[in-house]
């Protein structure tokens, strides 16, 4: 990583904005960590004392933002998860020295991956003891020397509910407005609720989507977060949980599921809501890799594995749209889930473009000014414009015509700070895994939908999507 003024040439700058500017033959200024400059080259001239660095005609981008992670494992499937007791007695151990200090380093690893592949912001939506909040606070410390953390620390959820190992519990209005005054207290960016089931941990078919908190219990969670400007982020898996949701007012559903007549207007206009209306972060990649893998590779019981295949169809459906009717998507991976990886985000943002068949443009501007403006961070980063944050990447290929070209990060700027030659270190297992499914299910790729169509060129949504 490098701290100098530095000289950014010899490339093609997308600047991340739904307008989608592309700027052939860039330059691109930092200074102070901050984007000083940024045009074509007969108009943006190299000043003399900037380091140059000459990024060999790739194209640059804003740093990838992933709006659904946790740090609490990488990815790598692991039979003892799945037994409750020991996953619990496993986290409590983590309180404690010297197991914390091994769990923050295996944390740091994780993140670093993330950063390598050039995702420069991670909004943590749930890990144990507020380990995030910690690693948050050393990293501004030294800007640049990991990505940008937005946390949520341990989330909020029912007793016995969704996630209830790595989550405050609470039983009323009441108690759910101090669980988020707790939260507030120990310095969390935003509030993590769990309002139904999940897939991850159920007993039972049917279990992910069941209503859990109730509309009273998120309204006064939301509430409360609101009085302290925090964003309330819901993870929901059902209709039914979806409205539920929006009427509690919370910022964002997390997953999703079929969005019906009645509820469309509260996503556009929620007025319990912080921002007046409500996003919705879909995570594909956590449904369609579990709900495909062999059990013996994901290493998730058969009743998961199942309530996954339930909802996956409701989830596909409701970006679609979500899409159609201009609902706000966010782009989050939900890395930590058996075969999602912090350094996969690229794929979630590929899943998007194609099942809810936008174009690749588009996807991008969710994963960046999009996924900036859901933070509620849009004036810091997430576009490259002047005064922005210096959080880049370049990639060998052109993104705007192949996504897959975000697996080829070869640069990447994190607060004006460089990795110089970024280096992913890849789970052979999980990319195994993830490779087979794809084989057997490879979805129609955007252009071939279009083209099937009959749309020509290259469009932002495609007809009758």
């Amino acid at each position: 990583m490098h701290e100098r003024d530095v000289a950014l040439f010899n490339c093609t700058a997308f600047d991340g904005t739904r307008e989608g500017a592309v700027i052939p033959d860039a330059v691109v200024l930092v200074r102070g960590g901050r984007i000083e400059a940024i045009g074509p080259g007969s108009r943006v001239p190299l000043p003399e004392g900037y380091e140059r660095v000459d990024l060999g005609g790739r194209h640059v981008l804003p740093g990838l933002i992933n709006a659904h992670c946790h740090l609490f494992s990488d990815g790598k499937p692991r039979a003892a998860a799945a037994n409750e007791r020991l996953t619990n007695a496993v986290l409590r151990a983590s309180r404690k020295w010297p197991v914390k200090a091994l769990f923050k380093r295996k944390v740091r690893a994780q993140m670093n991956n993330a950063l390598q592949a050039g995702v420069t912001t991670l909004r943590c939506l749930g890990d144990p003891w507020f380990v995030d909040v910690e690693l948050r606070d050393e990293l501004e410390r030294t800007p640049g020397r990991g990505p940008r953390l937005w946390v949520a620390g341990m989330g909020i959820g029912v007793t016995g509910g969704h996630a209830s190992i790595l989550s405050t519990q609470g039983d009323s209005p009441w108690e759910f407005r101090k669980a988020v005054r707790k939260h507030v207290r120990e310095g969390v960016d935003l509030i993590k609720i769990f309002t139904t089931g999940g897939a991850a941990d159920s007993r039972r078919a049917g279990e992910a989507g069941r209503l859990q908190m109730t509309v009273e219990e998120i309204s006064a969670a939301c509430d409360e977060a609101h009085r302290a400007g925090l964003r309330v982020a819901s993870h929901t898996q059902s209709s039914a949980g979806i409205k539920e949701a929006l009427l509690g007012g919370v910022d964002s559903i997390e997953h999703g599921a079929e969005i019906g007549d009645e509820i469309v207007g509260l996503f556009l206009r929620n007025p319990r809501s912080l921002t007046g209306e409500t996003a919705l972060v879909p995570t594909l990649s956590a449904v369609l890799h579990l709900a495909e893998a062999p059990l013996e590779e994901s290493k998730v019981s058969e009743v998961t594995r199942e309530n996954v295949r339930r909802i996956r169809s409701g989830v596909i459906r409701g970006v679609r749209r979500a899409v159609k009717e201009g609902i706000h998507v966010g782009v989050g991976s939900d890395a930590a889930m058996p075969l999602v990886t912090h350094y996969d985000f690229w794929r979630e943002v590929l899943y998007l473009s194609r099942h809810a068949e936008v174009s690749p443009r588009v996807a991008l501007s969710w994963a960046t000014e999009g996924n900036a403006e859901l933070l509620g961070i849009a004036g810091e980063t997430g576009t490259l414009k002047h005064g922005r944050s210096a959080d880049l990447i370049a990639v060998d290929g052109d993104p705007l015509a192949d996504l897959t070209a975000l697996a080829r990060v070869s640069f990447v700027m994190s607060q004006g700070r460089i990795v110089r030659r970024p280096q992913v270190k890849r789970l052979q297992q999980v990319e195994r895994s993830i490779q087979r499914i794809e084989l057997r299910h490879r979805p129609e790729s955007w252009e071939t939908i279009g083209a099937s169509r009959g749309f020509a060129g290259t469009p932002d949504v495609l007809p009758g999507s």
